[in-house]
């Protein structure tokens, strides 16, 4: 282990990994905090969907590190996402539709970025996270290499869970679409229209 973390600190090669977690500033930043410790020996979860970085978001907290967020030693450019069309019927979701970014290392060392889509449901889903991962794609590069980072988002990309109906169900309308290094490092904003 000695070797591999003497390898990341001088640069020898490229650690490339994201957080799986959001960090707050302050304990308080949390949504769990508020029913900590509880009472009578209980503690009540009453976060709902907003855990992690959707509650964050909800709230419009800034976080010291946000989820997905991770460095690299190389410098890169995106480009636009390629191939995900405007609108998407529920048909062509259920066997999935794929999209690419296209990713450029345009420095002196090799990169590594992991390209995460958000997608975010239309106006009037309140209690509803702002914005959920649903697809991430990560590409290694030598310098000077294009990479095309392959998304995917099916119909779950698009759903939420329906206890009277007793599973997910497609959501319509128009959906807010998220390309970037974090939930909060933001590159590239689309809208998706979800048709039946």
């Amino acid at each position: 282990h000695g070797h591999a973390v003497a390898d990341v600190l001088t640069g020898a090669v490229d650690p490339g990994g994201r957080l799986p977690m959001t960090w707050g500033r302050r304990v308080e930043d949390w949504r769990s905090h508020d029913g900590y410790p509880g009472q009578d020996g209980q503690v009540h979860y009453g976060e709902g969907l907003l855990v992690g970085y959707r509650g964050f978001d909800a709230d419009g907290t800034e976080p010291a590190f946000c989820f997905g967020h991770g460095l690299t030693y190389g410098a890169t450019v995106w480009s636009a996402a390629e191939g995900l069309p405007a609108s998407l019927t529920a048909a062509a979701l259920r066997s999935g539709v794929g999209f690419e970014v296209p990713v450029a290392a345009t420095g002196e060392r090799p990169a590594t970025e992991v390209v995460q889509c958000y997608v975010g449901p239309p106006p009037g889903h309140d209690g509803r996270p702002v914005r959920e991962l649903r697809a991430f794609a990560k590409v290694r590069l030598a310098p000077g290499e294009t990479a095309r980072a392959a998304l995917r988002l099916d119909d779950r990309a698009f759903s939420r869970w329906d206890p009277a109906a007793g599973g997910f169900v497609l959501v319509e309308g128009m959906h807010d679409i998220w390309i970037g290094r974090s939930s909060r490092d933001l590159l590239e904003h689309l809208q998706v229209m979800v048709l039946p």
